[in-house]
């Protein structure tokens, strides 16, 4: 059952004075403090609680048992699909959507038109711009960024201070090691499925890297280079713009490619030794961010 909130004009708390305007609060268990704005048309989810101070805009969907704690501003026609733990955002952006058990920790900045999709999380300081989507089952980090209309699939795992470009594509069971504010992960272009990126990687917003390829950390893949399925480009190596490493090919450590390096060859030819890959972020142990948890007292 929801709440349709058609107004806020005179709204009282009679009768028991229990800090719920009784107008919304015995309908279905909702409580909106005296203090918050409610939008006009916006539905309030079956014992979902808004605090004093918090501001839900017109036709939001505002989903059962949620919390919505003082300061989140949620813009018009935003949709926050239900069962949230205390939602902490600064932001949330007109015609939004968060999807179902979604956990989004403090100090999150969220765009217009943006998805975030069921069970996804995220930790601190989140930044969502305009069209970016998040996809099922996702686990980003603290201080990840999201660029205006990029795409992270199913079951990705972003770490600490990763940056997506606008319009990049990070493929189904991507992930993206943890990383620090001096040496972040700036990731661009299309990144294909089940591809391993440790930390402080490069991608160039026009880059393209296919399926189960991996990339050590510190390595720079500039301008429109094309990684093959499979390939590796090992710790601090460079591929320059407009090159091109076929499926199984290897560039070794600290290396430079400026060329085409053929199927299942390597660079330098007498090979490389062995990808040191404590650095790449294995999804079967991606956790929930110590952030997200602590916000909500506890794992």
């Amino acid at each position: 059952m929801v709440l349709l909130v058609l107004s806020m004009a005179l709204a009282q708390d009679t009768s028991p004075a229990d800090g719920c305007i009784d107008t919304y609060a015995d309908a279905n268990g909702a409580c909106v403090e005296s203090g918050a704005t409610i939008g006009a048309n916006t539905t309030i989810g079956e014992n979902a609680v808004v605090r004093r101070g918090a501001w839900i805009g017109p036709n939001v969907e505002f989903g059962p048992a949620s919390t919505a704690e003082i300061g989140p501003r949620l813009g018009s026609r935003a949709s926050l699909a239900g069962e949230f733990d205390p939602l902490r955002t600064n932001a949330v952006g007109e015609a939004t959507v968060i999807g179902r058990s979604a956990i989004i920790g403090f100090d999150a900045d969220i765009g217009a038109v943006v998805t975030l999709g069921h069970a996804f999380q995220a930790g601190a300081r989140l930044t969502a711009l305009d069209g970016a989507s998040v996809g099922y089952a996702a686990q980003l980090g603290d201080n990840v960024t999201l660029g205006a209309d990029s795409v992270v699939g199913n079951l990705v795992g972003l770490g600490n201070w990763t940056t997506l470009s606008a319009g990049a594509v990070v493929a189904r069971g991507v992930t993206v090691a943890d990383a620090t504010q001096a040496t972040p992960n700036t990731i661009g272009g299309i990144i294909g499925p089940e591809t391993e990126i440790a930390a402080g990687v490069t991608t160039g917003s026009s880059v393209r890297i296919r399926k189960n390829s991996t990339i050590g950390a510190g390595a720079q893949i500039l301008g429109t280079a094309r990684i093959g399925r499979g390939a590796t480009v090992h710790a601090g190596a460079i591929v320059t713009s407009g090159s091109i490493i076929r499926a199984g090919a290897s560039v070794c450590a600290d290396q430079t490619l400026d060329g085409t390096l053929g199927r299942d060859a390597t660079l330098p030819a007498e090979g490389c030794d062995p990808l040191i890959t404590t650095d790449v972020l294995n999804i079967d142990s991606f956790q929930v961010p110590a952030s997200v948890t602590d916000s909500l007292g506890g794992s």
